[in-house]
């Protein structure tokens, strides 16, 4: 997610002269990357797998 300030007219131009492959992609390109990108296993959900409940459990135990 990007701050208000990444979003800046001029920080996105910025931006886009480091990646000039993607200055011709449409709206629909970005918003399934992002889609990709938010689906994606993390480091800590792979290594991280307790439950909120797991969690709890062990709490109460300790």
């Amino acid at each position: 997610v990007l701050n208000n300030d990444a979003m800046k007219p001029s920080k996105l131009e910025d931006h886009l002269t480091c990646h000039p492959d993607k200055t011709d992609k449409d709206l629909t390109y970005f918003k399934t990357l992002k889609e990709k990108l938010q689906k994606r296993t993390t480091c800590r959900s792979a290594c991280c797998s307790k439950t909120k409940e797991e969690y709890r459990h062990h709490e109460a135990v300790s």
